[in-house]
């Protein structure tokens, strides 16, 4: 069953795909490798508006849905479960 989703998000989906293919795919097995995430990614993903996506606006969040979040989250660019797991709760670690 394919899900229609809205433009919104689709075109946060699409957002989230080109940000980690040019950023994320170029360094995962490096990152993987010294267990740690550069600095300047996190800065990026949070530019990118990629944490705290489900929280409101007025909390400093993003103002998305959980749906949102989650379609972050199952990005293709993502290959295994570890490298979506990493993405999603990496606000927990910071």
């Amino acid at each position: 069953m394919e899900l229609e989703l809205s433009t919104d998000e689709r075109l946060f989906k699409q957002s989230v795909h080109e940000f980690l293919s040019k950023e994320l795919a170029p360094i995962w097995d490096d990152m993987d490798s010294k267990r740690s995430i550069p600095t300047e990614l996190i800065h990026k993903m949070g530019e990118q508006g990629l944490f705290a996506i489900p929280v409101p606006e007025e909390y400093g969040g993003q103002g998305g849905s959980f749906f949102m979040a989650a379609l972050a989250v199952d990005d293709g660019r993502l290959h295994t479960a570890q490298q979506r797991l990493a993405l999603h709760t990496l606000p927990l670690r910071l």
